[in-house]
């Protein structure tokens, strides 16, 4: 095992400036993000009669914090001005990736969105002084597991990935599942079918009214904020070697592989793995492909 402390300094960060200069911001080097943790690794191979069997296993844990910003007490990210402000926010003491959010608490007799206040209470109609730090967007654990299994002339290559400790903002599902934008149009099915307007039993309402023109939705609401551990398939092979005895001229190895073939995971997007533009928000993300390989290696 390794256990490792880094200090990364003078970050690049966007400072506000006076608008008389004609701009609102600055980039500077500034703050200081610290990352602490430990590595694992560990490998085993045995023989079943003819059979190899290799198994290798890595894990890391890493706690990453920012621990200056230069005096400053925070500093807002992830400012999308369409939906609604800063989405993210990097503090002394809390992670890189931070998520500055309104807490969703359930809904009202009438089926309207409910947040919790600053002093407890509740409210359809929270204010900035309502958000608080939440999540973080870059796993604690990730783990990876490689398997090899050989045969006479055949060899299957199984490796799995994972990760924990972890959040996405899904804003794709906000903006399918909500009446934001021009259109106003719901294109996420649960959110017609399971809202508060089409359930029997308002109990099992999932989401809010469509037809309460008090309801307010929001991006920056843990309602959003998802839970994207996952276990990944990422890789799989299977390979067969012709001996050049047997072809006489050269040696041959055919093999398949897949890449990404399943994701087990809780998470509501396309891919728990892949973000935007700030790391965290799933804004229309491009998910990884699934890919089949196939391949031919001659040796003459």
């Amino acid at each position: 095992a390794d256990y490792f402390v880094k200090k990364t300094k003078d970050m690049l960060l966007s400072m506000p400036i006076p608008l008389y200069t004609s701009y609102g911001s600055m980039t500077v080097n500034s703050g200081t993000v610290k990352n602490e943790g430990i590595e694992f690794e560990a490998s085993y191979r045995f023989k079943v009669g003819e059979v190899n069997l290799g198994i290798n296993g890595n894990a890391s844990y890493v706690k990453n914090e920012v621990a200056d910003l230069a005096g400053d007490d925070f500093v807002l990210t992830a400012n999308y001005s369409d939906l609604g402000g800063p989405l993210q926010i990097m503090k002394p003491g809390y992670p890189m990736g931070s998520f500055y959010v309104y807490q969703w608490k359930g809904f009202d007799d009438k089926g309207a969105n409910l947040y919790q206040k600053a002093d407890g209470s509740l409210t359809t109609n929270p204010t900035s002084d309502d958000l608080v730090v939440k999540g973080q967007a870059s796993p604690k654990w990730t783990v990876g597991w490689n398997n090899t299994v050989t045969w006479k002339n055949w060899t299957l290559n199984v490796f799995f990935n994972a990760a924990t400790g972890y959040d996405r903002l899904n804003i794709s599902r906000f903006m399918a599942g909500s009446m934001t934008g021009v259109s106003r149009f719901i294109t996420l099915r649960d959110a017609y079918f399971k809202g508060w307007d089409h359930v029997a039993n308002k109990a099992d309402a999932l989401y809010p009214s469509l037809t309460n023109t008090d309801n307010k939705s929001y991006a920056n609401s843990d309602f959003w904020l998802e839970d994207a551990s996952f276990i990944k398939l990422k890789n799989i092979s299977l390979s067969y070697r012709i001996p050049r005895r047997v072809l006489k001229f050269a040696s041959v190895q055919l093999s398949v592989s897949a890449q990404d073939l399943f994701t087990i995971t809780r998470y509501k997007g396309m891919d728990p793995e892949v973000y935007t533009s700030y790391d965290g928000l799933d804004y229309g993300a491009y998910p990884i492909p699934r890919t089949i390989t196939f391949g031919a290696k001659i040796r003459f």
